[in-house]
Protein backbone atom coordinates (compact mmCIF):
# COMPACT_ATOMS: atom_id res chain seq x y z
CA UNK A 1 0.00 0.00 0.00
CA UNK A 2 2.81 2.42 0.83
CA UNK A 3 4.36 1.83 -2.59
CA UNK A 4 1.10 2.84 -4.33
CA UNK A 5 0.93 6.05 -2.32
CA UNK A 6 4.56 6.81 -3.09
CA UNK A 7 4.01 6.24 -6.82
CA UNK A 8 0.89 8.42 -6.73
CA UNK A 9 2.71 11.26 -4.95
CA UNK A 10 5.62 11.03 -7.38
CA UNK A 11 3.26 11.05 -10.36
CA UNK A 12 1.52 14.18 -9.07
CA UNK A 13 4.88 15.83 -8.39
CA UNK A 14 6.14 15.14 -11.91
CA UNK A 15 2.90 16.33 -13.52
CA UNK A 16 3.06 19.66 -11.69
CA UNK A 17 6.83 19.93 -12.08
CA UNK A 18 6.65 19.46 -15.87
CA UNK A 19 3.72 21.86 -16.24
CA UNK A 20 5.42 24.54 -14.17
CA UNK A 21 8.59 24.37 -16.25
CA UNK A 22 6.92 26.48 -18.93
CA UNK A 23 5.24 28.97 -16.64
CA UNK A 24 6.61 32.15 -15.16
CA UNK A 25 8.05 30.72 -11.97
CA UNK A 26 9.23 33.97 -10.42
CA UNK A 27 7.36 34.77 -7.20
CA UNK A 28 4.94 37.67 -7.59
CA UNK A 29 6.62 40.89 -6.54
CA UNK A 30 4.30 43.54 -5.23
CA UNK A 31 6.40 46.19 -3.58
CA UNK A 32 4.70 49.38 -2.49
CA UNK A 33 4.99 52.38 -4.80
CA UNK A 34 7.48 53.90 -2.35
CA UNK A 35 9.62 50.73 -2.21
CA UNK A 36 9.62 50.39 -6.00
CA UNK A 37 10.46 54.08 -6.43
CA UNK A 38 13.31 53.98 -3.89
CA UNK A 39 14.84 50.80 -5.41
CA UNK A 40 14.54 51.93 -9.04
CA UNK A 41 17.22 53.67 -11.09
CA UNK A 42 14.65 55.12 -13.50
CA UNK A 43 10.90 55.58 -13.15
CA UNK A 44 9.09 56.91 -16.19
CA UNK A 45 6.00 56.85 -18.40
CA UNK A 46 6.71 55.87 -22.01
CA UNK A 47 4.93 55.14 -25.29
CA UNK A 48 5.92 52.18 -27.49
CA UNK A 49 6.45 54.16 -30.70
CA UNK A 50 7.66 51.23 -32.78
CA UNK A 51 7.67 47.47 -32.28
CA UNK A 52 9.42 44.90 -34.46
CA UNK A 53 8.50 41.26 -33.75
CA UNK A 54 10.61 38.38 -35.07
CA UNK A 55 9.43 34.80 -34.59
CA UNK A 56 12.14 32.39 -33.51
CA UNK A 57 12.54 28.67 -34.06
CA UNK A 58 10.83 26.40 -31.52
CA UNK A 59 12.89 25.54 -28.49
CA UNK A 60 14.48 22.08 -28.77
CA UNK A 61 12.06 19.31 -27.87
CA UNK A 62 9.05 21.67 -27.63
CA UNK A 63 6.57 23.46 -29.84
CA UNK A 64 7.13 26.72 -27.92
CA UNK A 65 8.18 29.51 -30.27
CA UNK A 66 9.94 32.49 -28.74
CA UNK A 67 9.45 35.96 -30.19
CA UNK A 68 12.23 38.54 -30.22
CA UNK A 69 10.90 42.06 -29.69
CA UNK A 70 12.66 45.30 -30.55
CA UNK A 71 10.68 48.09 -28.95
CA UNK A 72 11.44 51.79 -29.20
CA UNK A 73 9.85 53.68 -26.30
CA UNK A 74 9.54 57.46 -26.20
CA UNK A 75 9.65 58.90 -22.69
CA UNK A 76 6.56 60.98 -21.87
CA UNK A 77 7.22 61.81 -18.19
CA UNK A 78 9.94 61.01 -15.67
CA UNK A 79 9.90 60.84 -11.89
CA UNK A 80 13.36 59.45 -11.18
CA UNK A 81 16.61 58.94 -13.08
CA UNK A 82 18.51 60.56 -15.92
CA UNK A 83 16.02 60.08 -18.77
CA UNK A 84 14.49 63.14 -20.38
CA UNK A 85 11.08 63.72 -21.91
CA UNK A 86 11.01 62.73 -25.62
CA UNK A 87 14.14 60.59 -25.17
CA UNK A 88 14.15 57.19 -26.91
CA UNK A 89 14.70 54.02 -24.91
CA UNK A 90 15.32 50.79 -26.84
CA UNK A 91 14.17 47.47 -25.41
CA UNK A 92 15.26 44.18 -27.00
CA UNK A 93 14.04 41.02 -25.32
CA UNK A 94 12.38 37.64 -25.84
CA UNK A 95 8.74 36.74 -25.20
CA UNK A 96 7.46 33.15 -25.13
CA UNK A 97 4.58 31.06 -23.83
CA UNK A 98 5.01 30.65 -20.10
CA UNK A 99 7.77 33.22 -19.82
CA UNK A 100 7.66 36.24 -17.56
CA UNK A 101 8.34 38.83 -20.29
CA UNK A 102 5.39 40.48 -22.02
CA UNK A 103 4.74 42.51 -25.15
CA UNK A 104 3.85 46.21 -24.81
CA UNK A 105 0.64 46.04 -26.85
CA UNK A 106 -0.54 42.45 -26.19
CA UNK A 107 0.94 41.20 -29.48
CA UNK A 108 1.91 38.39 -29.13
CA UNK A 109 -0.92 37.98 -26.61
CA UNK A 110 -0.07 37.58 -22.95
CA UNK A 111 -3.02 39.28 -21.30
CA UNK A 112 -5.76 37.61 -23.32
CA UNK A 113 -5.80 35.92 -26.73
CA UNK A 114 -7.70 37.56 -29.57
CA UNK A 115 -11.04 35.86 -30.37
CA UNK A 116 -11.30 33.91 -33.60
CA UNK A 117 -12.55 35.68 -36.70
CA UNK A 118 -15.68 33.53 -36.62
CA UNK A 119 -17.03 35.49 -33.67
CA UNK A 120 -16.65 39.21 -34.43
CA UNK A 121 -18.87 40.22 -31.49
CA UNK A 122 -16.20 39.03 -29.06
CA UNK A 123 -13.60 41.22 -30.75
CA UNK A 124 -15.18 44.34 -29.24
CA UNK A 125 -14.16 43.14 -25.77
CA UNK A 126 -10.66 42.03 -26.78
CA UNK A 127 -7.87 43.63 -24.78
CA UNK A 128 -6.00 46.18 -26.85
CA UNK A 129 -3.34 48.16 -25.10
CA UNK A 130 -2.30 51.70 -25.91
CA UNK A 131 1.40 50.90 -25.58
CA UNK A 132 1.80 53.46 -22.77
CA UNK A 133 3.65 51.95 -19.83
CA UNK A 134 4.69 53.04 -16.36
CA UNK A 135 8.19 51.59 -16.13
CA UNK A 136 10.35 51.00 -13.07
CA UNK A 137 13.92 50.10 -14.12
CA UNK A 138 16.14 48.62 -11.44
CA UNK A 139 19.39 48.82 -13.40
CA UNK A 140 20.63 50.69 -16.46
CA UNK A 141 20.33 47.53 -18.59
CA UNK A 142 16.90 46.49 -17.27
CA UNK A 143 15.29 46.88 -20.68
CA UNK A 144 12.53 44.31 -20.85
CA UNK A 145 8.90 44.25 -19.82
CA UNK A 146 7.71 41.50 -17.50
CA UNK A 147 4.67 40.69 -15.42
CA UNK A 148 6.41 41.06 -12.06
CA UNK A 149 6.77 44.15 -9.91
CA UNK A 150 5.00 47.46 -10.47
CA UNK A 151 5.87 48.03 -14.15
CA UNK A 152 2.53 47.93 -15.95
CA UNK A 153 0.54 49.27 -18.90
CA UNK A 154 -1.10 52.56 -17.96
CA UNK A 155 -4.61 51.21 -18.48
CA UNK A 156 -3.99 47.95 -16.59
CA UNK A 157 -2.52 49.08 -13.29
CA UNK A 158 0.10 51.72 -14.12
CA UNK A 159 -2.25 54.65 -13.54
CA UNK A 160 -2.78 53.69 -9.90
CA UNK A 161 0.79 54.79 -9.06
CA UNK A 162 0.80 58.21 -10.71
CA UNK A 163 -0.33 60.38 -7.79
CA UNK A 164 2.14 58.73 -5.41
CA UNK A 165 4.97 59.16 -7.93
CA UNK A 166 4.33 62.90 -8.20
CA UNK A 167 4.48 63.15 -4.40
CA UNK A 168 7.57 60.92 -4.02
CA UNK A 169 9.45 62.81 -6.74
CA UNK A 170 8.62 66.20 -5.23
CA UNK A 171 6.73 67.29 -8.34
CA UNK A 172 3.53 67.52 -6.27
CA UNK A 173 3.12 68.47 -2.67
CA UNK A 174 0.74 66.52 -0.42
Amino acid sequence: MDMKITKFVLAIFFIFHINSAYSCSRPPLTPTVEEAFNNAVNVYLAFAESIVIREGAPWPGTNIKPYKLDVNFVVLETWKGNLKTRENVKYTYTVSNGGCNVSPTNNPPWFEAEPSKDNDLDKTDYVRMSGIWLIYEYSEDDNELDNGGRTAPLEYGGARDLQALYVLSGKLRK
